[in-house]
């Protein structure tokens, strides 16, 4: 029999943060409060294993025992814990959501200048003792962990945590059922499933982002890529982003991929924006790239009007994906590189 998952209900943050505020306080656990009981010895290693981990190369020393003062959900902090009186560890916990703007670094200064609520027990820290960790165990964008370690967080994702938690031989439900969750995201996250749309009612399709993970390393010197969400009449849909230095004289270009189709899309105008006049640019490169695509290259299957602040898809490659017994990376990539040539080429020929 499968046992049913309390993971599966348990979906949000708030359930992350609980786990992690529970295996730090079992990292702080003594030997002798552990010695003679092999469950409270393995949670005990378990946790211990993952304050090493997630402390690694910080200067951190977690010797035989280790004093952890663990506080959840402070200022909007998800977890601070006091290591041996003396470092702070900061964690900012996510699963899908991304960060949001100014909070990585208002977590830290809140730290660093002593501004925590007097039920936390952390004085005024030095930067050098505040060690910043973004745990996120969904799939996170190249340009996401970009952006997080421009604020000196580190990354710690699912696969760092299956690594502390694989050797766990307890048999805590909680754990046993958070560790096969991390599993079951890492395995759908490689299974050859085909269908990109994001069910609000249930959960995210992790083959086609674990495919744009594989898109996005590719063109990872490409300086403005970024998979994510992308919401439309019919829900959203998860595709990649790639932002071009093309533009036509009025227009700047950029590329959208999703499984079912690669759009052209057009932002508008560099002078005054109008509706007619944007809907006039965008029939004229609607046509271009028809004369410029090989035969490939379609009108959107949608009539929508020229939006101010939205970019408009004038084209589309569908069916580009290439497929070899599930998807084949190269010779998708190969399709993108041509999609990119004929967009220049458009460009080049059609520009007004």
């Amino acid at each position: 029999m499968n046992s049913p998952n309390i993971f599966h209900y348990a979906t949000k943050e708030l359930s992350q943060d609980a786990v992690l505020c529970w295996l730090l306080e079992w990292a702080g656990k003594s030997v002798n409060e552990t010695t003679g009981d092999f469950e409270k010895e393995e949670l005990r290693s378990c946790g211990r294993r993952l304050l090493r981990s997630i402390l690694q190369g910080k200067g951190v020393r977690i010797g035989k025992e280790v004093s952890v003062r663990v506080y959840h959900q402070v200022n909007g902090i998800d977890v601070i814990a006091l290591v041996n009186a003396r470092d702070v560890l900061l964690i900012e916990d996510k699963i899908d959501t991304s960060i949001r703007e100014n909070e990585l670094e208002r977590y830290f200064e809140l730290v660093r200048d002593g501004r925590l609520p007097s039920r936390v027990d952390i004085p005024k820290t030095p930067e050098k003792h505040i060690h910043c960790v973004y745990v996120k165990t969904g799939n996170i964008p190249l340009q996401e962990q970009l952006e997080v370690e421009r604020f000196n967080y580190t990354v710690y994702g699912r696969s760092n945590l299956l690594k502390v938690l694989s050797p766990y031989q307890g048999c805590n439900d909680i754990l046993c059922d958070y560790r096969d969750h991390l599993k079951d995201l890492e395995k759908r996250t490689k299974s050859p499933r085909r269908s990109t749309k994001i069910d609000t009612k249930g959960d995210r399709d992790r083959s086609w982002e674990g495919f744009l993970q594989e898109i996005e390393q590719y063109y990872k010197e490409h300086p403005r890529i970024s998979w994510q969400p992308l919401s439309s009449l019919k829900g959203g849909y998860l595709g990649l982003w790639m932002v071009m230095k093309e533009t036509s004289k009025n227009s700047a270009f950029e590329i959208w991929i999703e499984e079912t189709r690669i759009s052209f899309r057009l932002w508008g105008a560099k002078t005054d924006w109008s509706q007619k006049g944007m809907d006039r640019e965008k029939n004229y490169w609607a046509q271009a790239f028809v004369d410029h695509g090989q035969g490939i290259l379609k009108p959107p299957w949608h009539g929508l009007k020229a939006t101010k602040s939205k970019p408009m898809c004038v084209s589309e490659w569908r069916n580009w994906i290439v497929t070899n017994n599930g998807r084949d990376l190269k010779g998708s990539v190969r399709n993108i590189d041509k999609a990119i040539r004929m967009m220049r080429k458009t460009i080049k020929y059609g520009r007004k």
